[in-house]
């Protein structure tokens, strides 16, 4: 997936009222570390997955704080991007995820 904010290099701020969604990985989900990505086997399929660099960090940052809006907020921090595009970028990536059976909405 493309996130649409990488390039940018502008800070907006800014709230959003609605609920965040929370994720935790499945239990039948498999994650290691290489180098700046994380592979994922999905246990049930025996399907591997690749997640680059950007992709990773939303892995690790699901793992501390599953919020969906706090997951952003450490992206906007981490890339001097925009919370609100962000938001739309995690909420897309971490639904193919959900779709996928690697991640739970909880």
């Amino acid at each position: 997936m493309k996130f649409s904010w990488l390039p940018l290099r502008r800070r907006e701020r800014g709230t959003d009222a609605r609920a965040a969604s929370r994720y935790r990985a499945s239990s039948q989900v498999a994650s290691v570390g290489h180098g700046d990505k994380v592979v994922l086997l999905d246990l049930r399929s025996e399907q591997y997955y690749s997640l680059d660099d950007v992709g990773a960090k939303i892995w690790h940052i699901m793992a501390e704080t599953p919020s969906s809006e706090e997951i952003a907020t450490k992206l906007a921090e981490a890339y001097d991007a925009p919370v609100d595009i962000i938001r739309q970028d995690v909420d897309a990536f971490v639904n193919g995820l959900v779709r996928d059976r690697l991640v739970e909405k909880v």
